[in-house]
């Protein structure tokens, strides 16, 4: 009777662990992103052309990516190119799922002291594979905006759009394309 009850208890065990282990998954959509960003050589860049000024010198940005502990997160740094060289990293970023509230959530530190922290949701629609990050920025003086940017998938190139919350409206801010960095 023992060795029933203790079988029936180990049982019960194994399938409450496992159907709470699938319940906690990642999305496979947040698999997806990860997939895509770390592919090749996991360098992103983009030209910076149209905002290049005295106060911007750069003639890029880059980012680069890669998997967190056990492929659960992914990490990533931007940075800009100047004369053709990297500049020390302006930004880090950490996206990762969090099993208990079930969201996906990206965080952002910069070099300045800012600090951002929001949710990234799957966006796609139609034949469009997409995500957008809605996130509140601190910055070292006090401040703080809410910020979204909207990505756009595409095969070797991705797109960005960023947007500042302001008297209750998404005001856009700048677009980029990214295109991946052949190996």
């Amino acid at each position: 009777m023992f060795f029933q009850l203790l079988k029936i208890s180990i049982i019960i065990a194994l399938f409450t662990a496992t159907t709470f282990a699938q319940s906690s998954q990642m999305p496979d959509w947040l698999r997806e992103h990860m997939d895509y960003m770390t592919q090749g050589s996991a360098m992103w860049v983009t030209s910076n052309d149209e905002y290049k000024s005295e106060n911007e010198p750069f003639e890029a940005y880059a980012t680069e990516w890669k998997y967190g502990v056990g492929k659960q997160s992914l990490i990533g740094r931007l940075y800009g190119i100047r004369d053709g060289k990297p500049t020390n990293d302006f930004w880090e970023y950490h996206v990762f799922w969090h099993p208990a509230e079930k969201k996906v959530y990206f965080y952002q530190v910069g070099a300045g002291g800012a600090v951002g922290m929001g949710e990234m949701k799957d966006n796609s629609g139609g034949k469009r594979t997409g995500r957008r990050t809605e996130m509140v920025l601190h910055f070292p003086n006090g401040n703080s905006i809410t910020d979204r940017h909207e990505i756009f998938e595409d095969k070797g190139e991705h797109s960005t759009s960023s947007y500042t919350l302001a008297e209750m409206h998404w005001k856009p801010g700048r677009t980029y394309v990214w295109k991946l960095k052949e190996e």
